[in-house]
């Protein structure tokens, strides 16, 4: 292909499930799926309307009542990342919507959660809870991803404003430059 219809990062293959082999444009990068996929969704969450899914029959859940006490207080954050709660009992939230880039079988987990992110919230209950939610609906570490799946990943990570870091600041690559491999093979 002519240079300008080329990508500009051109994923080669993953190693280990976990990271993604891509040729840059200054050389090699290893991206972190999973951190790559975080940013993603992060950002997504960001975004004005957050996609959720309405269960057909509301799913029933079971915590504590400090759990239940903090999520209904956070009742409109959780609102804006596409959750719908409504009490059911002092120990007992009914789930009408979920946000979805989490399965059905992980609300418990992810309602336990945000309540305990919640209630230390030191800051703003809306970017805490947004990052849990990109954390834990991100692509996980020993996924094997398909050649469209990786180049699709990249292509929308480097349409985010910050490609380089997960939302906790971890990096989502390292990058080895041509200098770098040619010093490292002795072709200087």
């Amino acid at each position: 292909a002519p240079p300008e219809e080329r990508p500009r990062l051109r994923p080669l293959g993953q190693i280990g499930g976990t990271y993604i082999l891509v040729e840059g444009e200054e050389g090699l990068l290893i991206v972190d799926q999973h951190a790559a996929h975080e940013r993603v969704l992060y950002e997504r969450l960001r975004g004005e309307e957050v996609p959720c899914q309405r269960l057909l029959l509301p799913q029933v859940v079971e915590l504590s009542e400090g759990e239940v006490e903090t999520l209904l207080g956070q009742r409109e954050v959780l609102g804006r990342c596409g959750f719908e709660l409504e009490a059911f009992g002092p120990r007992t939230l009914a789930v009408k919507a979920i946000p979805t880039l989490i399965r059905a079988h992980e609300v418990k987990q992810v309602l336990q959660a945000l309540a305990g992110e919640l209630e230390e919230a030191s800051e703003d209950g809306l970017e805490r809870a947004r990052k849990l939610l990109a954390c834990r609906g991100a692509i996980k570490a020993n996924t094997p991803l398909g050649e469209e799946d990786m180049r699709r990943l990249l292509e929308e990570l480097e349409a985010t404003p910050h490609p380089r870091t997960c939302p906790h600041g971890r990096p989502t690559a390292i990058e080895i430059t041509l200098e770098e491999l040619a010093r490292r093979f002795k072709r200087e």
